[in-house]
């Protein structure tokens, strides 16, 4: 679900009616191939919109509705992450109550943060059919649901199910719709409109791990989850302020401006399935994915055992744990925002906060970057992509952490493993600025090269 440009107005048919001022209509999704019984001409499908064709793109920029947008997106993330990145909370308190394994309980966390970014690739697929407001009171409701039954699982096998894969795809439902809205939104400020939405991931570890230990202090570790599950309500109530961008009822579209076929013809969905891949041919495009692929895989194994390896070292004890986990937050929040600024104009807690700091540069940059090398009209599915990327590094490293220490009784091989592949996402990332260039420069080369001339008109 891409922003609307200028360009795309005109490009539109003008509709006079007597009782509404002109209006022009305009379709977002794929291209579709369609013909009345075939599949022959090219047309926009799906969500049908009105604009007024005085609305400009720096529009987006102004008023008080889109930083509201903001703020209830700021709402859903402080959710989402405070509950996969205090997880490492949950993996300690899951090893003492079912005597597990690291590596057998630390699946737990690795298959939630891999589903919530499995979750935001099919989210930004139903983007193209439903609205965000939509996809996000789903996913918020799924998400309750999952936390719920974790706390009725009688033992570690069944938290796989409940707290990993139902609550993490309802997560990832409503995470990419959160951050798509705001580049509808946004078009000149849109980092930092980025940076402060995304520095709710920050807010939620910090305000998270404290929140936590109360309830782990006060009730079982059962009543904990279900606590958890109601404040995941809050999710379903901050997507019900995200209306639209900007749509109007399909009561109040003009007739002749909703012709479309519900029926997808086989040629069309192909089309399109090509068109997404086809992402996968810019050279910056395919780095990102790797630098995202590595940037988790180190992140996830440090933040799943970021406790139990302070354990082991006897650096805290039990009460301290949501300092650690809250330094870790709250330098995150602030680096969230700092980095979205910078992007827009131009001890154990000291070494935890540093590492929260700089990998606060994945909440606003990621999706300026993917806007940057794939274009507006292609973030929804561009980003969904690199979610992929990011639950497989997810997925992997904190099982494969929990396996060595197992092995060994040591984390520390570990997390110099996780910082090396952070240090080598770095370097990825830093190419594929020279990438980009090099790619457009080649493209225009060829779109402005004159076609060869035909021998026989040559003779």
């Amino acid at each position: 679900m891409g922003p609307i440009t200028v360009k795309n107005y005109k490009k539109k048919k003008q509709i006079n009616t007597e009782d509404q001022e002109p209006y022009l209509t305009f379709t977002r999704c794929g291209n579709r191939k369609e013909k009345e019984g075939g599949c022959d001409v090219k047309r926009r499908h799906l969500a049908h919109c009105i604009v007024h064709p005085s609305f400009e793109d720096t529009e987006k920029d102004r008023g008080c509705r889109p930083w509201t947008i903001v703020i209830s997106s700021f709402v859903v993330q402080v959710i989402i992450h405070g509950i996969i990145w205090t997880v490492g909370i949950w993996n300690s308190v899951f090893i003492h109550e079912f005597h597990s394994t690291a590596a057998k309980t630390s699946l737990i966390g690795s298959l939630l943060n891999s589903m919530t970014y499995l979750g935001g690739l099919i989210s930004s697929l139903l983007i193209f059919k439903y609205s965000c407001r939509t996809i996000i009171c789903i996913g918020g409701a799924l998400a309750c649901f999952g936390l719920s039954m974790s706390s009725l699982v009688p033992c570690i096998e069944f938290l796989y199910l409940t707290f990993s894969i139902i609550t993490g795809l309802g997560l990832g439902f409503a995470f990419t719709p959160s951050v798509v809205i705001i580049c509808d939104y946004f078009e000149e400020k849109r980092s930092i409109a980025l940076g402060i939405a995304s520095s709710g991931a920050g807010f939620g570890s910090f305000i998270f791990s404290y929140i936590n230990k109360a309830l782990l202090d006060t009730l079982t570790w059962r009543s904990a989850i279900v606590a958890n599950a109601c404040f995941v309500v809050c999710i379903m109530v901050a997507g019900l302020v995200m209306r639209p961008f900007p749509i109007r009822n399909k009561e109040n579209i003009p007739s002749d401006s909703t012709k479309y076929e519900k029926g997808m013809c086989l040629n069309s969905f192909m089309n399109e399935s090509k068109q997404a891949l086809s992402l996968f041919k810019i050279p910056s495009y395919s780095a990102l994915c790797v630098n995202n692929f590595m940037m988790l895989f180190g992140y996830t194994m440090i933040i799943v055992h970021n406790v139990e390896f302070y354990k082991t070292i006897h650096f805290l004890d039990i009460s301290h744990v949501p300092l650690l986990v809250s330094v870790f937050g709250i330098s995150n929040l602030f680096g969230r925002i700092g980095f979205g600024i910078i992007c827009y104009y131009a001890k154990g807690s000291l070494l935890h906060g540093i590492f929260g700091f700089h990998s606060a540069c994945m909440g606003p940059l990621i999706p300026e970057v993917t806007i940057k090398i794939v274009g507006p009209n292609n973030i929804s599915i561009g980003y969904g992509f690199l979610l992929v990327f990011e639950g497989i590094g997810a997925m992997i490293s904190p099982p494969l952490a929990g396996g060595i220490y197992d092995k060994t009784f040591r984390y520390d091989i570990s997390f110099y493993m996780g910082g090396s592949f952070l240090i080598g996402a770095g370097l990825i990332l830093g190419a594929t600025h020279n990438m980009t260039e090099v790619y457009e420069r080649r493209r225009k080369y060829n779109k402005d090269k004159p076609p060869p001339k035909d021998p026989i008109e040559t003779i």
